[in-house]
C-alpha cells in the first residue's frame, strides 16, 4: 500500500490501519465497501483524502458509481435525489 494514490477495501474498515493510512500517497482517495461504523476514524487519519465507505444508507453497488458522479460534478453533498437516481440507473 506505501504511496499508493487509491485502497479500495472490501473487507472490514476496521483493519485498515492508521499506519497503513499513513503509508498511503498524499491526498489519497480511499473508497471502503463494507458497512463503516468507523468512517470518522478513517477520514482522521487520512487528513486531506477522498473517504467513501460503504455506510448503513448505501448499497457497495451504486457506491463506485456515486462516488465518479460526486467527483465529476464536485458535488458539496449527497442527497436522497441523488441517491434514488444512482439506484433507478442499476435496474
Amino acid at each position: 500500500m506505501k504511496g499508493a494514490d487509491v485502497y479500495i477495501g472490501f473487507s472490514d474498515t476496521k483493519k485498515l490501519t492508521e499506519s497503513m493510512i499513513a503509508s498511503l500517497a498524499s491526498n489519497p482517495i480511499i473508497m471502503t465497501m463494507d458497512a463503516c461504523n468507523d468512517t470518522e476514524r478513517v477520514k482522521r487519519a487520512a487528513g486531506e483524502a477522498i473517504v467513501s465507505t460503504g455506510g448503513r444508507n448505501q448499497s457497495s453497488l451504486i457506491l463506485p458509481y456515486m462516488t465518479r458522479a460526486v467527483l465529476e460534478t464536485e458535488a458539496r453533498e449527497i442527497n436522497l435525489a441523488m441517491k434514488v437516481a444512482a439506484a433507478k440507473e442499476l435496474d
